[in-house]
């Protein structure tokens, strides 16, 4: 198409999954000024970590994006990658376990289970659910302009995840994974959450909140852990939204701490918020009973929003959270 047609390489755009990922870059090594290479969830055994020579990189176009959705150890039975190969790595869902897909820790069990009862769509819904994903993530950006994949950059999944990186460059602004990826927007790592793949097939956006809990002091209490929840009531609708994890027994929460999280929503939040919930639950392990309080007390929570680059504070109707119940916090 090139040498008899005169075609601008330029023009021209590769999408490739998986090991197509790399066959994408191969074109590219050998056509010079191509214009751009989508790399959906690229192959990991025998290219992670590899020569350049053999492998995409952000040389092989002008612009050079990739979905990680499977990137675990090959032993684990992963069949992406986690390493960075593009001008862009979109990471969703930490770019490794793609919600109500197995796990790591369950694939290779799955995996010699499905083989050995010759299980084909056991084994393509146990090991190719994650490696999937990326293929559905880029189709949904094409079908639904509205949902906008919004990522934020960020060095790894913990610390997107504890709401460090929840802000855009003010000048460049979020790029959005899939379909409409800027290479004049943020490049690098970029993070986001999104809903499952498998049950839900019309949209796969959600809208994520930076949260801030300032734990109080109060007298005889001083450390408990266990199941942390929020909820946001809009101000305009009075729509209570989901109830989403804050903190599932992961920290010991203490006396005059700071904790921050990211919390994502499936609904489409537009509207201001005029109040949180907070649920609280005493973990039930055994050594709970002595170690832990089964109240705590926040003097504060301080919800941030990427949409509209603003953080809101909430105060206590209520200066106790008993286990097994919730506290208002009302906007302040």
């Amino acid at each position: 198409m090139r040498t008899q047609q005169g075609v601008t390489p330029a023009n021209f755009h590769i999408i490739g999954h998986s090991l197509g990922s790399h066959i994408a870059g191969y074109a590219g090594k050998r056509l010079i000024g191509l214009g751009k290479i989508t790399a959906l969830d690229p192959a990991g055994p025998y290219f992670e970590n590899t020569d350049k020579r053999v492998r995409l990189t952000p040389e092989d176009a002008l612009f050079v994006e990739v979905i990680h959705s499977d990137g675990t150890a090959n032993l684990k039975l992963g069949l992406g990658l986690a390493q960075p190969l593009g001008h862009v790595d979109y990471y969703p869902n930490g770019g490794k376990d793609q919600p109500e897909c197995p796990q790591t820790s369950n694939k290779l069990l799955s995996g010699i289970f499905d083989g050995l009862s010759f299980s084909v769509d056991g084994l393509e819904q146990n090991l190719g659910c994650s490696h999937m994903a990326a293929v559905y993530f880029y189709l949904d950006s094409i079908r639904n302009d509205a949902c906008s994949y919004e990522a934020y950059k960020c060095a790894s999944a913990e610390e997107f995840n504890s709401g460090k990186c929840l802000k855009c460059d003010s000048e460049k602004g979020c790029n959005q994974m899939g379909y409409w990826s800027d290479p004049k927007k943020e490049l690098g790592t970029l993070y986001l959450n999104t809903k499952s793949t498998q049950s839900n097939k019309n949209s796969f956006c959600k809208k994520s909140f930076s949260v801030e809990l300032h734990s109080n002091k109060i007298e005889k209490v001083v450390q408990t852990r266990g199941l942390f929840r929020i909820q946001l009531e809009g101000k305009t609708s009075k729509t209570l939204y989901s109830i989403q994890t804050l903190d599932d027994s992961r920290v010991t929460f203490k006396p005059e701490s700071i904790e921050t999280r990211v919390v994502s929503f499936d609904e489409d939040i537009n509207e201001e918020i005029s109040a949180v919930n907070i649920f609280f639950t005493k973990t039930s392990s055994l050594l709970a009973s002595w170690m832990y309080d089964s109240q705590w007390s926040f003097k504060n929570v301080y919800v941030w929003s990427p949409k509209t680059h603003s953080q809101s504070k909430y105060c206590p109707t209520k200066n106790v959270i008993e286990s097994g119940s919730f506290v208002r916090f009302t906007k302040c």
